[in-house]
C-alpha cells in the first residue's frame, strides 16, 4: 500500500490559482510514490479533474479522522490569505497530527 499524503486547502471552490497548485502538488506526491487525498469543497469537481480521493473536511466526521488517521503526511497549500477561523483550523488540524503521529 502506498503512503498516503492530505492536501488541506481552498480546494474545489473554484479559484483556477489554487486548483493549479493542487495539480502540481499532486504530480509531484505522485512522483514520490504517495497516493494523493485531498479535502475539497466540492469532492465530485475535485475527483473528476485532478482524478484522486477526495472528501469533504468536516472535522466532525468520523470518516474525515479515519482518513487523517492513514495519511504520513498533510500538506497546508494554495495561494490565498488565511484568515483568522483558518488558522485556528489548521492549528488544530496540526496538533492532531502531532499526536497522533
Amino acid at each position: 500500500m502506498k503512503p498516503r499524503v492530505m492536501f488541506h486547502g481552498y480546494f474545489g471552490m473554484g479559484n483556477a490559482g489554487d486548483e493549479v497548485i493542487l495539480s502540481v502538488l499532486i504530480d509531484e506526491y505522485k512522483h514520490l510514490g504517495y497516493e494523493p487525498i485531498v479535502l475539497s469543497a466540492d469532492p465530485i469537481r475535485t475527483v473528476k479533474l485532478h482524478r484522486v480521493y477526495a472528501y469533504r473536511e468536516k472535522l466532525s466526521s468520523p470518516k474525515f479522522w479515519l482518513i487523517l488517521m492513514q495519511c504520513s503526511k498533510v500538506v497546508y497549500a494554495g495561494g490565498g490569505k488565511y484568515g483568522s477561523f483558518t488558522f485556528k483550523h489548521l492549528a488544530l488540524l496540526t496538533i492532531m497530527a502531532r499526536v497522533f503521529w
